[in-house]
């Protein structure tokens, strides 16, 4: 058989390089074990240079948790600022509904006013026509001060109308600080998380998040502004109705003191009739005897 010198001519092959030996590993030394803040262990690290801490590690643990805590505090937060402002956004409705339903009385008793208003005007006008000395009609007396005593009770209903109005008010404002103030905490959270962590992108994405709903919960708080501002109105749509009652309470007893003087003028003129008649009678009657007596003389 042929040699691998003589196979290659009788040329010397070059020698393979020799492989560097391996140094056997050597066991890193371990050190006493440090609580990690997430409640697991850790060692210490060792190489070639020296002891490399847990300060970084543990910073980075204390971050994750720091931020942990806080999405779940942010998380709590927002489910109950959701809660708290629909439960206001249905009581607002509540009073939108309640607030409409009292300007439509008042608008009614506007009406009622005018319409006794009228009618007082026309009563005016017929007592100017009649002419004579006219009293008071106890029926009518009676009437008219139970007339002014359901207009006070009606005045009285409105004031305390309008005493709910204005508690409703209170509790509209107060709601409005009490968000404004859960707004400013949030806001407070959101700058120091985006300080803290700026290069974090999934902490970036919760604060945009959070953001937006600030921006939502912003419009709401405008919105209850708003229903105070309507609310403000109507109370004193309905303070004007109080006054326009009391003016109907006045105009309603004048317009009871003309039907009583009416009424007083009507019996007058049906007295002044029956007195006329019997003075007919009493002539017929002296003319008769007068006649008879002159007979008995012829």
């Amino acid at each position: 058989s042929m040699s691998k010198r003589e196979a290659a001519g009788g040329m010397d092959l070059p020698r393979p390089a020799k492989r560097p030996r391996r140094r056997p590993l050597q066991p890193l030394p371990i050190a006493p074990t440090s609580e990690s803040p997430m409640g697991g262990s850790m060692n210490i690290i060792t190489d070639e240079k020296g002891v490399v801490g847990l300060e970084r590690e543990q910073e980075r643990d204390e971050m994750r948790e720091r931020i942990r805590r806080l999405e779940l505090e942010l998380k709590a937060s927002k489910t109950r600022r959701k809660s708290d402002v629909e439960a206001l956004v249905k009581r607002i409705n509540v009073q939108k509904v309640n607030l409409r339903t009292l300007k439509n009385k008042v608008l009614d008793q506007k009406k009622e006013i005018d319409s006794m208003s009228l009618e007082n005007e026309n009563l005016k006008s017929e007592k100017r026509m009649n002419v004579g000395r006219t009293g008071h009609s106890d029926h009518f007396d009676n009437q008219t001060d139970e007339s002014a005593m359901k207009a006070k009770e009606e005045v009285t209903s409105l004031k305390l109308e309008i005493h709910n109005v204005k508690a409703k008010l209170q509790l509209a404002l107060q709601d409005r600080k009490h968000f404004e103030k859960k707004l400013e905490r949030a806001n407070d959270t959101i700058a120091t998380l985006r300080h803290q962590h700026m290069g974090s992108e999934g902490v970036n994405a919760r604060l945009r998040s959070l953001e937006v709903e600030n921006k939502k919960l912003t419009l709401r708080v405008k919105d209850v502004e708003h229903t105070e501002n309507l609310l403000e109105v109507y109370r004193a749509e309905v303070e004007r109705s109080v006054e326009m009652k009391k003016v109907a309470r006045k105009l309603e007893q004048e317009n009871f003191t003309l039907k009583a003087n009416q009424e007083n003028l009507i019996k007058l003129q049906k007295k002044v009739e029956q007195y006329g008649r019997r003075e007919a009678e009493w002539e017929t009657a002296i003319e008769e005897k007068e006649r008879k007596e002159h007979e008995a003389m012829y």
